[in-house]
């Protein structure tokens, strides 16, 4: 890698973000650095940093303390047993300054041609905004339409055995050289097949599962026994084809039936037959006894994860027939959103963040902010944005201050109605006093403070990973004002007297009213 891309990896701001980005008091490595000591030293210590990260990618060198590491033992819950090792999880606490490094180097080799085409070969681990559910959603999609086509499905669920902890590091070498290094790999995957043929099914899954047996004994790996092998079909009369890793047949799994039409009945009698109580015992008190969420809550939750998944284009409409006349799950909850006119007003996508930030951030504790160690007339305009959300409707403010002219303060609060929540709310008013420096003719100075009391939304707005679009929008306005001014985000802690934020919630609570 020549200088020059080296030099663009590796700038202030993006490590200053990153180590930004970690939680203040996460447990620290065998150093003993945790990151709250390098956040509050953020700025004597980024002259030194910068060159360190740069020579360790330069030289291909990683510090001998670095590589060093703490590990702590948690129990798996739900074992027999706790004197095998394989009932423990291993934490392995590493520097915080080779974590930067390694967010570094990702955020620089994960380009959206890589993340595209992973996704595109269904790469559901290691991707953001990618969850369970959508890899939950596709296997569901292409069983349904093995059934309705009258063919057999075939499901093969596969764990590789201590994939993180017994691979060797010359197989990792090996693999990262002839992949480019934009390879990695998971330890769990499933594959599945169909077909009219159910020995062909077999025999294609044979094939596929003798891959991933070959892979592991490639790379010092083996299978682990945690397999399940799957049969869908509507057909009574088959024969089951034998399905083996490394000589030893995988066992099949109990399919379990479920209508929609029937699970509040269903959920009831799984709770009666639990419990033993009398049949007359309200449904509402089985379900608190028991923590369970009632189904119109479930439903709910099934219909938010058929939002997010259709917004971010990963809902798999139904595209087949209706030989078997069944009502596919794509379509049944297709149908049930279609009554949401919510559902179908635009919404936020995730974008990638703008890749330079003209503004730096600053998170104190509340301890330093009541010992008046803090400033908020430092710059020469202090600027308290706040969102709120009451009952059902939601507001913005800002409010100025400019501290070296004379001029009276600037106070603004923006309505924002039922729909966006209160991070959504935090973003805007961020966005509105943006605009307005930006509309400000005035010279006001060179210096300028935004004070936040969300954190959430602070560390949003320096994330290196895919951000919401007013998000992002909200990075540009920032990034516009840092070129001729230097911008700083504080975060100040909300309900403690200081007079700028309680202006600005109180300006934002006025129209969430």
């Amino acid at each position: 890698m020549d200088d020059e891309s080296i030099n663009l990896m590796m700038t202030s701001s993006k490590i200053s973000n990153i180590i930004n980005s970690f939680g203040p008091l996460k447990a620290a490595g065998k150093d003993g650095i945790f990151p709250a000591l390098l956040q509050r030293g953020l700025a004597e210590l980024i002259p030194y940093l910068v060159p360190l990260m740069r020579g360790c990618l330069t030289f291909g060198y990683t510090p001998l303390k670095w590589r060093e590491s703490r590990v702590v033992f948690l129990p798996k819950p739900g074992k027999e047993s706790y004197e095998r090792a394989s009932a423990w999880r291993p934490i392995c606490l590493t520097s915080f300054l080779l974590k930067i490094l390694e967010k570094l180097v990702d955020g620089w080799v994960r380009t959206p041609a890589l993340v595209d085409r992973l996704q595109r070969h269904s790469q559901y681990a290691y991707m953001k905004g990618v969850s369970t559910e959508a890899a939950l959603h596709q296997i569901v999609s292409l069983v349904e339409g093995a059934l309705d086509s009258g063919e057999y499905c075939l499901a093969v669920m596969l764990d590789v055995k201590g994939a993180f902890n017994e691979v060797r590091s010359d197989s990792i070498i090996r693999s990262l050289r002839r992949f480019g290094v934009n390879e990695g790999y998971a330890d769990d995957l499933t594959t599945v097949g169909r077909g009219i043929d159910l020995g062909t099914v077999g025999s294609h899954m044979q094939r596929a599962v003798n891959l991933v047996s070959d892979w592991c004994k490639e790379v010092s790996l083996s299978v682990n026994d945690k397999l399940a092998l799957v049969l869908f079909t509507r057909k009574y009369k088959f024969t089951a084809p034998v399905i083996k890793v490394d000589g030893i047949p995988i066992p099949y799994q109990k399919q379990v039936k479920s209508h929609m039409a029937q699970l509040q009945r269903v959920q009831r009698f799984a709770m009666l037959g639990t419990t033993g109580v009398m049949s007359s015992t309200p449904t509402a008190a089985l379900e608190c006894l028991l923590g369970l969420a009632p189904m119109d809550i479930r439903v709910q939750q099934t219909l938010r994860t058929y939002h997010r998944l259709a917004h971010h284009g990963q809902w798999r409409k139904w595209s087949g027939g209706d030989r078997t006349m069944v009502l596919k799950h794509n379509k049944f909850v297709e149908i049930m959103a279609s009554g949401i006119p919510e559902f179908q007003m635009p919404c936020e996508k995730l974008v990638n963040p703008p890749a330079e930030g003209n503004f730096s951030t600053s998170i104190c504790s509340a301890q330093d902010w009541e010992d008046g160690s803090v400033p908020t007339d430092a710059a020469d305009v202090s600027c308290f944005t706040d969102g709120s959300r009451m009952g059902e409707s939601s507001g913005a403010a800002y409010y100025f201050t400019y501290n070296n002219l004379v001029q009276e303060a600037v106070r603004c609060s923006i309505p924002l109605g039922w729909a966006p929540t209160v991070f959504q709310a935090e973003i805007m008013g961020v966005i509105r006093a943006s605009e307005m420096l930006t509309d400000n003719s005035q010279n006001y100075g060179l210096n300028v403070d935004f004070f936040i009391d969300s954190q959430g939304a602070i560390k949003a707005l320096t994330s290196p990973w895919p951000v919401s679009s007013l998000t992002a929008e909200a990075i540009e306005m920032l990034n516009h004002i840092g070129k001729t001014k230097k911008v700083t985000l504080h975060w100040i802690p909300s309900h403690h007297g200081f007079e700028g934020n309680e202006v600005a919630d109180l300006l934002a609570k006025e129209e969430a009213l």
